[in-house]
């Protein structure tokens, strides 16, 4: 009796689906890392321009999310603090939330197309 196996495990196509799924998964994650970002500023600034926010965007790279502020100088001293001034923390904010969710976010993906 011949056995006839079928799906992405045998049709050569997980390989494929599961590099799909991982990239969808990181995109993701670099939307949630600029939604996380502009909502603790928002919180965090106490009088806000606007202009720092605006200036943010992710990058897709392959298999990484690159999450920028295009260049404008934020730096240690703002987000670490110095002297009486204890530092706005944002992006570390950013990175423990974006530490919880990614994982979440690329296996719902790759799930989503080998399912």
């Amino acid at each position: 009796m011949p056995i006839k196996a079928r799906g992405p495990l045998f049709d050569g196509t997980l390989n494929k689906q599961i590099e799909e799924g991982m990239q969808e998964g990181i995109d993701q994650a670099g939307d949630l890392g600029l939604k996380t970002f502009k909502g603790i500023a928002n919180t965090k600034f106490k009088n806000p321009t606007g202009k720092y926010v605006a200036s943010l965007n992710a990058r897709s790279l392959i298999n990484a999310v690159l999450i920028t502020d295009g260049g404008l100088v934020y730096g240690p001293p703002l987000e670490r603090g110095h002297g009486s001034f204890g530092g706005y923390h944002i992006w570390e904010d950013t990175s423990k939330t974006l530490d919880r969710k990614v994982s979440e976010l690329v296996e719902a993906a790759i799930a989503k197309r080998i399912n």
